[in-house]
């Protein structure tokens, strides 16, 4: 993972995480790449991850 701190879905908060703007809500915003994070939106892992554990 290249980028295994920050969430792949969410806003601009540290770490792309914030209670005020959730992943799929105006303000949001996808990755790339999932395959790159180990979390999907700072409370769910990503495919590549569940494909490590």
């Amino acid at each position: 993972f290249t980028v295994p701190l920050n969430s792949c879905c969410g806003s601009d908060a540290p770490h792309n995480c914030s209670l005020s703007v959730l992943c799929g809500n105006p303000g949001s915003f996808v990755c790339p790449d999932p395959s790159k994070y180990v979390s999907w939106d700072g409370l769910h892992f990503t495919e590549a991850t569940y494909k490590v554990i």
